[in-house]
């Protein structure tokens, strides 16, 4: 994969998909990454989120389960995946970074026998699923895991 223009090419020729979002800012510089999950059911429904005035969020990239990248913010643009956010004496994370989102149901809500259910009634086998504690929680939870495919996607 390279940059070209501030857009994502898989190859020397194939852009990555483009599918443009209104939700962006101004231009920037980005010096960081940041990645999330999308807490969504498909990346396609996380791109459709993005998409939507009323979600008043964005990020650059989103990946798939099976390692399709689809990019919604050119790289020098401000996406809005960070939120209010501060970090190494910066503030307003979005002004310094580009937002990466792998598609992930995330912290899972409930299990029973080897099915996980995430906020939005997807079920998760246990093989898709790791038991953690986040450093702000006391006890463990289900976590969506992700693929081999879109990690070597984010690499």
């Amino acid at each position: 994969m390279r940059i070209k223009n501030h857009r994502l090419f898989l190859d020397e020729k194939t852009q990555a998909r483009f599918v443009p979002t209104n939700n962006k800012g101004e231009t920037i510089e980005p010096k960081y990454l940041i990645m999330h999950y999308t807490a969504t059911p498909t990346a396609e429904s996380a791109v459709n989120w993005f998409k939507n005035p009323k979600s008043k969020a964005s990020a650059h990239i989103v990946i798939s389960r099976d390692g399709d990248v689809t990019q919604l913010v050119p790289f020098n643009l401000k996406a809005w995946h960070a939120g209010q956010s501060e970090w190494n004496n910066l503030i307003g994370m979005n002004n310094y970074s580009i937002g990466i989102e792998l598609e992930n149901a995330g912290k899972l809500m409930s299990h029973s026998e080897n099915q996980w259910r995430a906020w939005f009634g997807g079920m998760y086998h246990q093989d898709e699923v790791i038991e953690a504690i986040h450093k702000y929680d006391d006890e463990p939870a289900g976590w969506h895991m992700f693929t081999k495919d879109q990690l070597a996607a984010a690499v």
